[in-house]
């Protein structure tokens, strides 16, 4: 069996297992309004964003996007990732099982960058966490290809809040060249004061 049929087994087939914490590299943007995310979209903004081709549908592919909303995973050029999406503020309980770092420290860093309030009153995220760790991916910064792509997700800057850094417990206010800055692997840019 394929890692792509694995993957459909376990997360696209409608399994409602629960899916432990992503513990690698991610960087994650709070939005005013939740968005939803599929399949063909996110396969389409890597494609364009690594000038990669992905399958979506065959059990053989090596490079794939899989899975169903809200967690997906994406295998290509090296990489392996997760994207993954809430429709609930990010730092309300039920959110919990999906966010990295530590809630309370990264509102208190919210507020000395005076968004705490609309960091709490954000309605949905989307997080990118890469999974590649293996002898067969790169070994690159993990959090390039992380930053790119959340970047492409988060073209519709009207939508976004802020842009989190779980490990670091860090958030910065969303300003309009920060998806430019993540597409093009600028993450450690984005979090300087």
């Amino acid at each position: 069996m394929g890692l792509w049929s694995w993957f459909k087994k376990s997360v696209g087939n409608g399994d409602k297992a629960p899916v432990p914490r992503a513990s690698g590299p991610e960087l994650v943007v709070l939005l005013h309004e939740p968005r939803v995310i599929g399949t063909r979209y996110l396969q389409e903004a890597i494609e364009h964003t690594f000038g990669v081709r992905l399958s979506t549908d065959d059990p053989q592919a090596t490079e794939f996007v899989t899975g169903e909303a809200p967690i997906f995973h994406a295998q290509f050029a090296g990489h392996l990732l997760m994207v993954h999406y809430g429709h609930h503020p990010y730092f309300d309980p039920i959110c919990a099982p999906f966010v990295n770092g530590d809630p309370d420290a990264i509102l208190r860093q919210a507020e000395q960058e005076g968004i705490a309030t609309e960091a709490k009153a954000s309605r949905g995220w989307i997080a990118v966490t890469s999974l590649g760790t293996g002898a067969n991916l790169t070994s690159e910064d993990p959090y390039l290809p992380v930053a790119r792509l959340l970047g492409a997700l988060a073209d519709v800057e009207e939508r976004v809040v802020a842009v989190v850094w779980p490990s670091r417990n860090c958030a910065r206010r969303w300003a309009d060249r920060l998806a430019g800055r993540l597409f093009a692997g600028e993450y450690q840019e984005v979090f300087q004061p």
